[in-house]
This record gives C-alpha cells, sequence and structure tokens, in this order.
C-alpha cells in the first residue's frame, strides 16, 4: 500500500474505530515503520517520543509537509483543524483518526461541544449530526479504510486512481505551468504598467505561497527593491521566505526579514500596511481572503504594484466570496488587474482521494444553483420557511445550498460554521425557495430569557453569560435589566443568491423573520455587523434601530461592530425605544470623543436612524451617572446622560 501510494502521489486515510487505547496501539504499532520526523500527532496525550502539536494549536501545521498525520479525535475534533492538517500531508502520505466505535460518533461526548454550548444549556444538548455526515463521507470516498476495534473492516480499498499527469513545464524554477503563469504575472505588476494587479487564486497544495517567493527572488535580484509581505500571521508566510531564500545564494534570513545585497523581503503586519510612511516596490498579501475588507481596500488604494493571493476553500476564510466581492471592486478601482487560477496540485497527484473527502465533509466545495438557473426569480415567486437541523442532516442537496451561499456571502465563513448550524442548540435556520432551490438563507441564534436576578448580575458586571450577545450587550452597556430579561433572535448571518441581490429578497427575509418570531413569543430581533452605510440602510430599512456602535474596529470586519434592535411584544419595543434614546444621547457625544476615526457616511447613515433625546436629565441618565461613579460603567456607554447632566 505504502509503495502505491508514493508511486502515485496520492494520499490515503485510515480511520482507527473503538477505545482510545486500542486505536493509540495500533496507530503507535503502525507508524514505526515511518522515519523519525515523518510522522505528527496532532493530539494533548501523543505517544512519549512523539512528535506531537495540541490541537489547539494544529493551524501551525500551515506551511509544512509531513508522510504521516495522526488526528486524535478524542482530543475535541476541531473541524477547523482538521481542514488545516489535511493540506499538510505530501503526496504517497496518510491521514490517521483517531475515532470512537462506528455506531457512537452522533452520541460521542466530543470535548469540542463545550463550544457551541451556551449559557442555558448544557454539552449533552450539543448535536452529533456533523459526525454522522462525517462517516457517511468517510464510508462513502475512495482511499479510505475504516478498521474497527469489535466489527472489523469498513469502507473501501486503499487502492486508488491513477494520478493525472500534468502538462509540460517551461519555467525551470517552477513546478507547474500554472504556478509559472502566477510567478509571471506577479513579476509582471513591478515591471509593468502601475495600478494593475495580479490576484492568485488557488486550493491548497497549488503552490501559491512558493509562487509569490520565486517571483519575490527575481524581483529581488534587481539592486535597491523592497516587497513587503503580510498575512493574517507570519507562519503563514514562511513558505514564501524559505522560497525566496532558495533562489538567492548568499542572502540572509532573520526574523521576518530577506536581506540581500541593497535589496530586502520583508513581513509587515497587515494593519502597518496602512501607515504612510511606509513604501515598497511591491506588496504581497497572502491569504487575502482573512483580512478585513476596508483594509483591503485601503491597501489597494495606498499602494500601485500589489499582489494579492488567497485559497479558494480555506479554512479561516471564503476565497470566493473575497473573489465574488473584491473582483468588483478590482474592476472599479484597477481595471487592469489579471487574476491567475493554480488548479494543478504540487504536493499530491490531482485526483487525491484524501482532498476529495475532505471538501465533501467540510462542505469546502458547497455549490449554489446557476446564476442562469434563478435569474429572473422575483420575490413573489419565493417562500421562506425554517429548516430543522434534523433536516439539513437528512437533506444533503438543501444542506449544500444553504452553506454555499453562506461561504459565497461571508469572508469569514470557515468549516466550524458547518457544524454550528447542524449542532448547534440554540440555532435556527431560515430558507428561501424558489421552487426547490435556496434563494436565500438565514441564521438566527435564540437568546436571552434570563431571570431577574441574572439580569440584575449582568448589568452590575458580576455574570457574562456565554453565548448571549445581544441581551450581555443591552444589560452591560445600557444598565437595562429588562434586556438580559427579554427572549430575542439575534440574525448571526444573511446571506442572498449573488444573482438575486438588491431585487428584495433579503428584506422580504428579514420580514418573514420579524412576523414569525412574534409568533415564536420572542421580545426582539436584532443584529450586530461591521458598519457601512449600505448594511445600515438595509437594516434601517427593515425596521431595525440602531442601539450601540463599537468604538473600536472588528478584526475580522475591520469596521465598527453596530448592533440594531427591532422590539416585537410591547416589552420589547419598549425595550428598543429606551435603549434608542440613550444611544441618541451618547452618539452625538462620542462622535467628538471616542467615536472620531468613524467614516462619515457611516455616521451620517447613523444619525438620521437615531431617535431624538430629552433635553432634561432623566431618571435613566441620574441612573447611568450612579453606575459610572459607583459600578464601574464603561464612559463611553454614558457619555452622553454625563453631559446632559452637567450642562443641565
Amino acid at each position: 500500500m505504502h509503495g502505491v501510494l508514493r508511486t502515485r502521489r496520492h494520499r490515503a486515510t485510515g480511520v482507527l474505530a473503538g477505545e482510545y487505547g486500542w486505536g493509540r496501539i495500533q496507530i503507535a504499532d503502525y507508524v514505526r515503520r515511518y522515519s523519525p520526523g515523518t510522522v505528527l500527532w496532532i493530539s494533548d496525550n501523543a505517544p512519549r517520543g512523539s512528535e506531537r502539536l495540541p490541537v489547539s494549536r494544529a493551524r501551525s501545521v500551515l506551511g509544512r509537509e509531513t508522510d504521516v498525520i495522526v488526528f486524535d479525535g478524542f482530543a475535541g475534533f476541531d473541524i477547523d483543524a482538521l481542514g488545516a492538517v489535511g493540506g499538510s500531508i505530501r503526496g504517497g502520505g496518510l491521514l490517521l483518526l483517531l475515532m470512537p466505535a462506528l455506531d457512537n460518533w452522533q452520541h460521542f461526548d466530543d470535548p469540542a461541544k463545550e463550544r457551541m454550548t451556551v449559557h442555558g444549556y448544557t454539552a449533552a444538548d450539543v448535536g452529533g449530526r456533523w459526525f454522522e455526515h462525517l462517516k457517511r463521507c468517510l464510508l462513502e470516498a475512495s482511499g479510505v479504510i475504516i478498521l474497527s476495534q469489535h466489527d472489523g473492516v469498513h469502507g473501501g480499498s486503499l487502492t486508488v486512481a491513477p494520478s493525472l499527469v500534468s502538462g509540460e513545464v517551461h519555467d525551470v524554477d517552477c513546478v507547474t505551468g500554472d504556478q509559472a503563469d502566477a510567478v509571471a504575472a506577479v513579476t509582471r505588476t513591478v515591471r509593468g504598467h502601475r495600478r494593475r494587479p495580479a490576484v492568485l487564486v488557488s486550493d491548497r497544495g497549488r503552490g501559491k505561497s512558493a509562487a509569490l517567493g520565486i517571483a519575490a527572488a527575481r524581483v529581488l535580484r534587481d539592486p535597491g527593491q523592497r516587497i513587503l509581505v503580510t498575512a493574517p500571521r507570519r507562519s503563514a508566510v514562511a513558505s514564501v521566505f524559505l522560497h525566496a531564500a532558495r533562489l538567492l545564494p548568499g542572502s540572509v534570513l532573520h526574523q521576518g526579514q530577506l536581506c540581500v545585497a541593497s535589496s530586502v523581503l520583508e513581513f509587515v503586519a497587515p494593519e502597518r500596511l496602512r501607515s504612510k510612511a511606509l513604501t515598497a516596490s511591491l506588496v504581497m498579501i497572502d491569504e487575502a481572503a482573512a483580512l478585513p475588507t476596508p483594509l483591503l481596500h485601503d491597501i489597494l488604494r495606498r499602494y500601485s504594484r500589489l499582489a494579492f493571493a488567497t485559497t479558494v476553500h480555506g479554512y479561516e476564510g471564503s476565497g470566493r466570496a473575497f473573489e465574488l466581492r473584491f473582483s468588483q471592486h478590482l474592476d472599479q478601482h484597477s481595471a487592469g488587474w489579471r487574476r491567475v487560477q493554480l488548479n494543478t496540485p504540487i504536493r499530491w497527484a490531482a485526483g487525491d482521494p484524501l482532498e476529495e473527502w475532505l471538501f465533501r465533509a467540510l462542505a469546502l466545495n458547497a455549490r449554489i444553483a446557476e446564476s442562469a438557473s434563478v435569474g429572473g426569480v422575483r420575490v413573489e415567486d419565493v417562500k421562506s420557511k425554517y429548516l430543522s437541523q434534523d433536516a439539513l442532516a437528512t437533506q444533503p442537496d438543501v444542506l449544500e445550498q444553504v452553506f454555499g451561499l453562506m461561504v459565497q456571502a461571508h469572508y469569514r465563513t470557515r468549516p466550524y460554521d458547518l457544524r454550528y448550524l447542524m449542532d448547534a442548540p440554540n440555532v435556527s435556520v431560515v430558507a428561501m425557495f424558489a421552487d426547490d432551490t435556496v434563494v436565500a438563507v438565514a441564521l438566527l441564534a435564540i437568546e436571552g430569557g434570563f431571570d431577574q436576578d441574572t439580569a440584575s448580575a449582568i448589568v452590575d458586571g458580576r455574570r457574562r453569560p456565554r453565548g448571549h450577545l445581544l441581551p450581555e450587550s443591552l444589560g452591560v452597556h445600557f444598565g437595562l435589566e429588562a434586556g438580559p430579561m427579554a427572549r430575542c433572535a439575534r440574525i448571526v448571518r444573511i446571506a442572498v443568491h449573488p444573482a438575486l441581490r438588491c431585487r428584495g429578497l433579503g428584506s422580504s427575509l428579514v420580514s418573514f423573520i420579524l412576523e414569525s418570531s412574534r409568533g415564536r413569543s420572542l421580545d426582539s430581533v436584532g443584529t450586530t455587523f461591521g458598519a457601512t452605510p449600505a448594511l445600515t440602510r438595509f437594516w434601517g430599512h427593515a425596521g431595525l434601530q440602531p442601539l450601540r456602535l463599537g468604538v473600536r474596529r472588528g478584526t475580522a470586519s475591520g469596521g465598527h461592530a453596530l448592533l440594531m434592535l427591532k422590539g416585537l411584544s410591547a416589552s420589547g419595543i419598549d425595550l428598543a425605544q429606551s435603549a434608542s434614546e440613550v444611544f441618541a444621547r451618547n452618539f452625538r457625544c462620542q462622535l467628538a470623543d471616542t467615536l472620531t476615526l468613524v467614516p462619515t457616511e457611516v455616521v451620517l447613515e447613523i444619525l438620521g436612524q437615531c431617535a431624538m433625546a430629552p433635553a432634561m436629565p432623566d431618571t435613566r441618565q441620574w441612573r447611568d451617572a450612579a453606575a459610572f461613579a459607583f459600578l464601574g460603567r464603561n464612559y463611553e456607554d454614558v457619555v452622553g446622560s454625563l453631559e446632559t447632566i452637567v450642562w443641565w
């Protein structure tokens, strides 16, 4: 088996299903045939003498390669970590999954369930639907063998199909023609016309980061060149530096800098690229889909020679959403930009069975309806309904469309989000259908409903119940006990098919959620998002009121988080009105204080939706002042009340 895999440069999967101790013994015995340093355990409890990484650090394998990875499912099954390590096994290698008995997967006491447990639920309330989905994918895949402690062998043979042969390559530094095209595109951004960035798009293992390194080496051979490279973490671009150094004899690599003669390749943190003091011959942005959109726009505006690279099916950001949204921005601001798709794998051969089942299990290639088939859909043609998590688990076509829409709409959609929507105990999914096609979807989290003692503790800062973002914010930032006591639906995500945006489907879906939430005895519906004029306007038109703008930029969206809410019940309407009045008072003062950097367009949109505040201090404002003086309430949350009292 080992020889066949190496010859064909394909990777296989072995699953050890049974008791933990039995599985460890089987794996430890098998991996003895491999050389030291070629087997990596992703586990918190690896055998003595083994090379290991705890599950919490599994993503640090990005950029390295190994022959065998042992993934300990008993250590807390991190679905994002599985996606990360799957791309680090070289052709001919093996992924070994250490798992419970097959008939126990759905009810497996997975430590990772704690991550989805919110206050009011226990780990036992978290579903096991995704594990059943994983089991089905493994049983139906090629190149997978499941060794069960009690039931023998399951699944297909480890024999895999012959690998596909890549075409001839005319660049001596490159492994594939795709990679050669990518290198040429990047070097052309430096030596050709300004403001014509290159955008490299690929799945993992296609040599995207290596292409950046090869291109960097060719540019650095000219004297006086300075290339800046950025990514979410410095470790993510280790391959860029290694490939550049390999082609530059005499270069010196030290702490994020590669120097050769008078030229330098230097890593900088993403936010530093906003600095006006930085200059560069070329700026490279790797894993661009994982960076906030406003930051990417600032970089595009600030520098004239750029290369963006992103993973299409990334574990920490959706390259498809990046392409869809960012390409439109590039069309408007850099009409001469060039896209290069790297399709041919380098670390393994095409048709790799491990990649195929991983893509399916993590829904990395989830598809949505073709634009041509839904282009004529109108609001009056669609119907909205709630989808139970059991229904999603038993209707894979619907699940694929639902998750595919989320991937298309949101940069930061990750494999974990698939497990979250299938298994989280407080989640509801609302989908809009045109016949059997999903054209829009919303993900809701049901929050709040605390008793008065807990609500009082939240207001006083003595309790921070997990997973109740809106109620906690209303209690902590407004001092309103009614906030944590109210039952609300938070719209976590909303997505509309790209071909149907700006046709009223999103507004119609929100209207359905508002109306149906009244029938579910909810007091309010709200959401939080990185504030932009368009999004603020959308939610305002839907009837939600702005209640709080975060004083710092969010790391995911790059914008200030705006909380908006609509009251449904009598108590919910009173709550929204009270909070809106407090926000209106504070917001005008915050603009000259803690919110001076908020974009003007966002400010104007929010001001246009703000409720008018009373001119005289009322009981609530006196309570705010007391909470600031004696209970530690944040200054930015009461500044409006303090100013009214001071000037009264």
